[in-house]
């Protein structure tokens, strides 16, 4: 026990924060609009370390049926920065005549488990 100058007990509360090991955004670059002819969309995925340790595993993209990805459909994750951060740049085919919302799922493979992350792609 502690006991505070008066002999009172001292209660001592902590405290503390559980965060997953690393973070996944994926962004798409503008505004895409719909086309008549099969278009290329630019978009970003970034990985973020929340740990003091090396992160090696696998980036993959699920991509709605008839898309392709012309660019970072797979990649390998190396962030060797402690609370580092990595960015893959992604170049996603869109069949002609493509619009409304839709959901490409980024995959991060990292010590023996998978995480998905959904990136929103609205063509307008």
């Amino acid at each position: 026990k502690i006991r505070g100058a008066q002999q009172e007990d001292i209660t001592i509360q902590t405290s503390y924060a559980v965060r997953p090991t690393y973070g996944v955004e994926g962004k798409v670059s503008g505004e895409p609009v719909m086309s008549p002819d099969v278009q290329v969309i630019d978009a970003n995925v970034m990985v973020k370390s929340y740990t003091d340790t090396r992160l090696r595993g696998k980036i993959s993209l699920s991509l709605p049926s008839g898309w392709a990805a012309k660019k970072g459909g797979e990649a390998n994750l190396m962030i060797h920065q402690l609370r580092g951060v990595q960015k893959l740049p992604v170049k996603l085919v869109v069949p002609a005549g493509t619009q409304g919302l839709h959901t490409v799922m980024v995959d991060v493979s990292y010590n023996g488990e998978t995480t998905s992350t959904p990136m929103y792609v609205l063509i307008r």
